[in-house]
């Protein structure tokens, strides 16, 4: 649809100012997204709906080029205009033998007449062909669907990350949750990715205040948020020689590490669709590869850190990510109880983990979970 509104507002516009605009070809556009449309196979009463009134819709799409072509080849031909001088001769000479005995009269009332018909005949000139002239009607209306579809995308877009960010934060709620049973030193835990997911569901719903979306598997939604739940998977299925060690107590799969593992797969199984990260201010970083780029740690120095910050926030914005457009997310992401064990204080002594505590305090800026989708 973008390709056939600039198409229409490039070339078939100018065709239409000079009459040469046809109707013998459809445009091939509309063509592959009617197409498009009729090759999707439905999976719901609504998407049939959808499909129908998508498919009515390019069908209205194609009536407005034929009465837009229609118009811009109509005119006002020779007969009409003729017919309009001789009505207003006509007129003329009557009002002339009417006022034949006062001049006076006579002067005033074919003047008047004659600046009607002079006004009338410039009203029907400019406006004979509607596409060209002073008075042509320019294609600036067409062209304003543009930012309003991408302002939908972006609407769109950050829906899905906010989908994304809760259900990565909700599983890491669970892993936070299930750290006495992780370290337990025996075997048999049964701490599965289907486990955690099913613990994370409730948490999403009180976060985001609405259950799992449905996994469209034609939705961009669908498919990320598929993605999320296998890297999730993934990570816990992976863990599971090291969750159930019995000989090992502590086994550093802490929330950090899972949400980074799941992050990383991810990002590899929806890489050319969209990305997600843990990071941190550059100065609390312990893996390299959580490092913030230079638009993350924009956002963090320049906003998370500033004393007027709302903690509950986050920001959004359009920027590169690895040389594309993207709508970008970040998170801040502030110490709780629970992670001073390892990152309070006293700074510089080695916590549980082997890191060096970096002395926070309960409520600093600990972290951020960044997100992006890749825009078209």
């Amino acid at each position: 649809m973008n390709r056939h509104i600039d198409n229409v507002a490039a070339v078939e516009w100018r065709m239409m100012a000079r009459g040469r605009a046809t109707l013998k070809i459809t445009p091939h556009e509309i063509g592959e997204a009617l197409q498009l449309t009729l090759a999707q196979i439905p999976h719901s009463s609504g998407q049939e709906t959808a499909q129908r009134e998508i498919a009515a819709a390019l069908e209205q799409v194609l009536n407005a080029r034929r009465q837009r072509i229609t118009v811009s080849r109509s005119q006002v031909n020779l007969i009409k205009w003729a017919a309009l001088v001789v009505q207003a001769i006509c007129t003329l000479i009557a009002i002339a033998f009417v006022h034949s005995d006062n001049r006076l009269a006579s002067i005033l009332s074919l003047s008047i007449f004659s600046t009607g018909v002079a006004v009338s005949v410039l009203l029907i000139a400019t406006h004979d062909r509607p596409f060209a002239g002073v008075a042509a009607i320019g294609p600036g209306p067409f062209l304003q669907i543009l930012p309003e579809e991408a302002v939908s995308q972006k609407e769109v877009d950050h829906s899905i990350i906010l989908d994304l960010t809760t259900l990565l934060r909700s599983a890491r709620q669970v892993i936070s949750d299930q750290q006495e049973l992780i370290n337990e030193q025996r075997a048999g835990k049964e701490l599965t990715g289907e486990m955690v997911i099913a613990k994370a569901q409730p948490i999403y719903a009180a976060d985001s205040g609405h259950p799992l979306p449905a996994l469209d598997p034609t939705s961009l939604e669908g498919r990320l948020l598929q993605a999320e739940l296998d890297a999730i998977s993934g990570v816990m299925n992976q863990a599971q020689p090291l969750i159930n060690d019995p000989a090992r107590g502590f086994k550093g799969f802490v929330p950090a590490i899972f949400t980074y593992r799941v992050a990383a797969l991810f990002t590899r199984k929806a890489g050319d669709l969209a990305y997600l990260k843990l990071t941190a201010p550059a100065g609390l970083v312990r893996n390299p590869a959580n490092a913030p780029d230079q638009w993350e740690q924009s956002v963090i120095t320049g906003r998370f850190a500033a004393p007027e910050w709302n903690k509950r926030d986050f920001f959004a914005e359009e920027a590169m990510l690895n040389g594309r457009r993207a709508y970008r997310l970040l998170i801040p992401e502030y110490y709780e109880t629970s992670c001073l064990s390892c990152h309070g204080e006293p700074k510089g002594e080695r916590d549980i983990s082997g890191g060096r505590k970096e002395g926070a305090k309960l409520g600093d800026l600990g972290g951020a979970i960044s997100a992006a989708i890749y825009l078209k």
